[in-house]
């Protein structure tokens, strides 16, 4: 079937994209860029692998994320998010290590994504987390992005099994079996990744299942800020922790 994201520009005229549906219920990606003027400069329409895997009840309909995206001074973006299938872009094809995961995105699951378009929406250069993680049960996934300089700071959240390795280009973590923060730096130039943390929450008297969202990164000269919400105790430093109160966010 055929559907059409349909967008009303700042002059008023409809602007329409029409997007060939592999099942009314999947969703696909699409990147916008709009002029000064609020008019639709050019726009990249991304199809992801929605085939049915013999793991799965049906045909998977949320199969990606893009979470948010830093505009750079010479006009190209970097999307951060997660894939859980394959998708394949300007020749460059995505694979996430997906070969467990039963289709239901109420399960972490799947991979890190950060993808790096040029100003006309072609796309640069792209990485993926990877690891030995079973993907029906772990998983990353970025949620913010904020770049200073040559250098792009990407937060998110990650969950595993407490024994099994997560890999951030050379960086390795090894997530525990609860919902954790990740922060890392990535050098735009090559695409390597500099340095990778996480943060894991803890359990408190009041908090039983701990959970830490990334929700807001910012960064300057010498420092990156995190922001979000938690559930429990989190360690901020060799001798400091923030807990929160009543089991509340």
């Amino acid at each position: 079937p055929q559907d059409y994201l349909k967008l009303v520009q700042a002059d008023g005229v409809q602007f329409s994209i029409e997007h060939q549906v592999y099942s009314d219920k999947c969703y696909d990606g699409v990147i916008l860029k709009l002029s000064s003027d609020g008019l639709v400069d050019w726009y990249r329409l991304i199809e992801f692998n929605h085939s049915k895997s013999e793991m799965m009840a049906k045909i998977p309909m949320d199969v990606f994320e893009f979470n948010d995206a830093a505009v750079l001074s010479d006009g190209s973006a970097v999307v951060v998010g997660n894939l859980r299938t394959s998708v394949a872009i300007d020749g460059t094809t995505f694979v996430a290590d997906s070969e467990n995961w039963d289709g239901d995105t109420q399960n972490f699951s799947g991979n890190m994504m950060c993808l790096h378009f040029d100003s006309e929406g072609k796309l640069k250069k792209g990485i993926l987390s990877t690891g030995d993680v079973n993907p029906a049960k772990c998983g990353v996934k970025a949620t913010r992005i904020s770049v200073n300089g040559d250098r792009a700071y990407i937060s998110g959240n990650q969950k595993g099994d407490g024994v099994k390795k997560i890999l951030f280009g050379d960086y390795e973590l090894v997530a525990p079996s609860v919902q954790s923060l990740f922060c890392l730096c990535l050098n735009i130039s090559d695409f390597s990744i500099e340095w990778a943390n996480q943060y894991e929450p803890m359990q408190t008297e009041k908090a039983l299942k701990p959970i830490v969202y990334a929700d807001a990164i910012a960064s300057d000269d010498g420092s990156v800020y995190l922001g979000g919400r938690l559930v429990g105790a989190l360690s901020v430093g060799e001798n400091s922790s923030i807990e929160t109160t009543a089991g509340l966010q």
